[in-house]
């Protein structure tokens, strides 16, 4: 669960690499609940009521990265122990699930995949063009600006915060506001 933070604490406390990862329970908690919580806490707390909230004690050791080094062992024990049992009772039910709703391809293909190569990027960083990065961001912030009013047209509407007018406003980056005009105004 979280593998890329396992990884990343491994490579730089004692530069070791986790070879072969194929599977991280919280990416697969992501694709399987959108826009839900998906730390081990809150997936633990689901999906294994029994384990009870076993991180609760180690709380005051992590702090930073590496609190776990000052942790004792008999709390670092049962916390890793049942860090695994909850883990692999995740894997056991999100794996199957993955598969039955069709998102096993883009698991393995793409997330997986990408989630390894980010880390790759996170740990060593990369190279940025500033001016040519900058110059790009002005440009799709003026192509979002006419897509933005074009939207205002289309709709009827205008901008939040612009100035007042007999049009409803409306912000297009608002899923319940989409929502509401899709459904409400056009029956979509």
């Amino acid at each position: 669960h979280n593998s890329k933070f396992d990884d990343v604490f491994l490579r730089g406390e004692f530069g070791w690499r986790v070879a072969n990862m194929d599977f991280d329970t919280m990416l697969a908690a992501h694709l399987l609940n959108q826009g839900g919580l998906v730390g081990l806490d809150v997936v633990a707390n689901v999906i294994r009521p029994d384990l009870g909230y076993y991180w609760e004690g180690m709380k005051k050791h992590l702090h930073h990265i590496y609190g776990y080094l000052n942790a004792p062992d008999d709390e670092l024990l049962e916390y890793n122990c049942r860090d695994v049992d909850a883990t692999m009772t995740a894997y056991k039910i999100y794996e199957p699930q993955l598969r039955e709703r069709g998102k096993w391809p883009l698991f393995t293909q793409i997330t997986m995949p990408h989630a390894m190569e980010t880390e790759e990027r996170e740990f060593f960083g990369m190279k940025l063009d500033v001016a040519a990065t900058e110059a790009l961001g002005k440009k799709k912030l003026k192509e979002l600006s006419g897509i933005q009013a074009k939207i205002h047209e289309l709709t009827g509407t205008r901008p939040e915060g612009s100035a007042k007018s007999d049009l409803e406003e409306f912000n297009p980056g608002s899923t319940q506001q989409v929502a509401r005009l899709l459904y409400d105004k056009l029956g979509e």
